[in-house]
């Protein structure tokens, strides 16, 4: 963010048309990153630098993708307590069960996620660029030894990117302090929680039968009572009778 800031600030000073150009490449947005040689090149150490943030970028997008996965599910998970659903399988789907998710997040969040960060990668490519220039002889020929690297930034575009970054902060933020489970349970994708649940107490060909049917995450102890606090219960999937889990009880 205050690389950004540095070019954008410094572009407005350095020219009153900073903003108005727009993306377009301007001769007074270049910069110099390594100082020009006749013997070595100065292209790869701008190269790096101009594409430098695409690859932030692109780890800030797999940390948010996993946040995202993690939610989508714990979702799952408070869902199958609160409703009958069927088992999501990556196979071919049988009875009730459901095909795993596209990218493995819901497409509410899957599409805007991938809209904004082609927005957010593409506003990066505006913002900055390699400009190469090559000087020519009199004979109209490029001179290998009169070539120069610079960087090349757009205020505008460098501007648009904060204000992207800002938006999805804050858009990040609200999306956690405004969405909760309705169980308050969290699972997501602790192995140990996973596998206590999925051994449900039907046998034989019940127990075969239930992975095609729909099924509920609850108190499936059978008796529904309050019985004496601390006393060991059952929650796990089952297609049969199953009910919320009752406070006080310590469940296996």
């Amino acid at each position: 963010m205050a690389f950004a800031l540095h070019f954008a600030i410094g572009g407005a000073r350095g020219s009153q048309s900073a903003f108005s150009s727009g993306f377009s490449p301007s001769i007074q947005s270049l910069a110099k990153v390594v100082d020009d040689s006749a013997t070595s090149s100065s292209i790869l150490p701008t190269l790096i630098v101009a594409n430098l943030p695409q690859v932030v970028f692109s780890c800030i997008y797999l940390l948010h993708n996993n946040l995202f996965t993690h939610y989508a599910l714990a979702h799952e998970w408070d869902n199958f307590a609160a409703r009958r659903k069927g088992l999501r399988v990556s196979d071919m789907p049988r009875g009730a069960q459901r095909s795993t998710w596209f990218l493995s997040l819901p497409a509410r969040y899957s599409i805007p996620l991938m809209a904004f960060s082609a927005l957010l990668h593409w506003l990066l490519s505006q913002s900055l660029y390699l400009v190469r220039i090559d000087g020519v002889n009199s004979l109209g020929e490029v001179d290998e030894h009169d070539r120069i690297a610079r960087l090349g930034y757009s205020s505008t575009a460098i501007v648009c990117v904060i204000v992207g970054v800002t938006v999805g902060i804050l858009a990040t933020l609200a999306f956690g302090a405004f969405t909760w489970l309705g169980s308050g349970i969290l699972v997501g994708s602790n192995s140990a929680l996973i596998s206590a649940a999925v051994h449900p107490i039907a046998d034989g060909e019940q127990r075969r039968q239930m992975q095609y049917k729909e099924v509920m995450w609850g108190d499936v102890s059978g008796v529904y009572r309050d019985g004496m606090e601390g006393e060991v219960r059952r929650a796990a999937f089952s297609s049969g009778i199953v009910r919320s889990l009752i406070d006080g009880h310590v469940y296996a």
